[in-house]
């Protein structure tokens, strides 16, 4: 009894938890620096960006620092025949921003500019000096050109562009297509008839002007009253053929080189060519009784040839190159791999 009452007379105590609380609601206190005017020291070599009146941000640039366009996409400008190319280098050395680099291709000098406007200065000092070089132009300057169709052949062009305008498409030119083609009648009538006097087709080039997006014109669907198919201009396969010198690999758009007519194979515009129709016509490139635009014309057959050649040499590298990157798979280690797979089983 007197245990029991011993016992009920002692006080409890309680026994903390070993376990960390968490601290819910108290804020730790922020360490204090040993020196708090200790601070990391940032120093700034460059000179801060200048500042107009205005507010407007500029900074200082070299106009000959200009950036460098991609001399990939800058065409090369063909020479030929430069009697002082030591003179002529020096002019274009002095006034481009970037001296040009320069090779000898044949009897031509290849001139490949670092920028585009060293590109039209070139072009421009190479026409004040009266050199003779061809040149290709940029992505920039092409023009974009459609090609109208189901119309009446006998439409004037003028209508055409008249009725554009009033739908608000600005058009910079439009032009009837034509062809010297002779007819199936005429065939069967003279079988080795190889041309004929230029005819019109139903068919008109359309060259757009710079403010006019494309789409708009391909959101055209009736000309004066007359519903109409519209298409992308394609340019005649294979090598394109100069109408001012005759040549092959560039058109008249960047060419001076000397005028050659495409019917007498004289020096002089086809323009202002004096053949009469009975005369017999004379290739420029060579000097075979026919036209300069011939496609039967020996010159013109050996280029389209080589280019040929040229792309079937370049599809069999991509072929080699392809098959070189895969991996090649030994056979007889494929064998065994298969011979001890899943041997376990067996058992």
């Amino acid at each position: 009894m007197q245990g029991e009452g011993s016992d009920s007379n002692m006080e409890w105590t309680s026994v903390q938890s070993k376990r960390g609380r968490r601290g819910v609601g108290v804020s730790t206190p922020p360490k204090i620096l040993a020196n708090p005017l200790d601070k990391t020291e940032i120093r700034n070599r460059f000179s801060s960006i200048a500042t107009d009146e205005a507010g407007d941000v500029f900074s200082p640039v070299d106009p000959r620092e200009g950036i460098r366009n991609n001399p990939n996409k800058i065409p090369n400008i063909n020479l030929d025949n430069v009697k002082n190319w030591a003179l002529l280098y020096k002019t274009l050395k002095t006034n481009c921003a970037f001296p040009p680099v320069a090779r000898l291709a044949g009897r031509r000098t290849v001139v490949k500019c670092q920028t585009i406007a060293d590109f039209f200065l070139v072009k421009n000092l190479l026409a004040q000096e009266k050199v003779d070089f061809f040149t290709y132009r940029l992505a920039s300057e092409k023009k974009r050109l459609f090609v109208i169709r189901d119309l009446p052949i006998n439409l004037g062009t003028e209508e055409i562009k008249e009725s554009l305008e009033e739908r608000g498409v600005q058009i910079s030119k439009v032009t009837q297509l034509q062809t010297t083609k002779p007819t199936f009648k005429q065939l069967e009538s003279n079988k080795d008839l190889k041309s004929v006097p230029p005819r019109a087709l139903p068919l008109f080039l359309v060259e757009l002007h710079d403010c006019t997006p494309s789409v708009d014109f391909l959101a055209v669907r009736y000309v004066c009253g007359l519903k109409i198919r519209i298409e992308k201009h394609r340019p005649p396969k294979g090598p394109p053929q100069c109408h001012r010198c005759q040549l092959f690999g560039h058109t008249d758009k960047a060419c001076h080189m000397p005028p050659r007519c495409v019917k007498c194979g004289r020096n002089h515009l086809t323009a202002e060519c004096k053949k009469e129709a009975g005369e017999a016509a004379v290739c420029a490139n060579c000097k075979g009784g026919h036209p300069a635009s011939y496609r039967g014309c020996p010159v013109y057959a050996k280029l389209k040839q080589k280019l040929t050649d040229l792309k079937n040499k370049a599809q069999n590298k991509t072929k080699k190159t392809e098959n070189s990157q895969v991996p090649i798979i030994n056979k007889e280690k494929v064998r065994l791999t298969a011979r001890f797979r899943n041997s376990y089983s067996k058992f």
